[in-house]
């Protein structure tokens, strides 16, 4: 299957969909902890905190892709089974509710960071 077309067919398993926007988004998480290691234990956050938010930013540009192949009418009556088409929903909403958690405890962290000084 082409990842970047919708006229390459139906895809054959849900993972086919699923899988570009769940691998940026496990990269991010997975340097997300990392981050939160490294503020723990050097007091001051990492140089490379802005490679986070590149990754969830494609992990949510590829998912918004794979929702938006659904809107072609020749693609999803292509789909043959709910489990496939739910896995184009997936694709967007997996990466956008794990960058609103994160963006939310960011800002209680920092909430919290500044009540500590007062």
């Amino acid at each position: 299957m082409d990842f970047f077309s919708p006229e390459s067919g139906s895809p054959e398993s849900a993972l086919e969909i699923m899988m570009i926007p769940l691998l940026f988004l496990a990269f991010g998480v997975i340097a997300y902890s990392a981050s939160n290691r490294y503020l723990e234990s050097e007091g001051k956050r990492p140089k490379w905190m802005p490679i986070v938010y590149v990754a969830f930013g494609f992990a949510l540009l590829f998912g918004m892709q794979r929702f938006m192949f659904t809107r072609d009418i020749l693609y999803a009556n292509t789909l043959v089974t709910g489990k496939i088409r739910y896995s184009h929903y997936i694709a967007l909403g997996l990466p956008l509710l794990t960058t609103i958690g994160i963006g939310i405890r960011e800002f209680m962290r920092k909430r919290t960071d500044a009540e500590r000084l007062y």
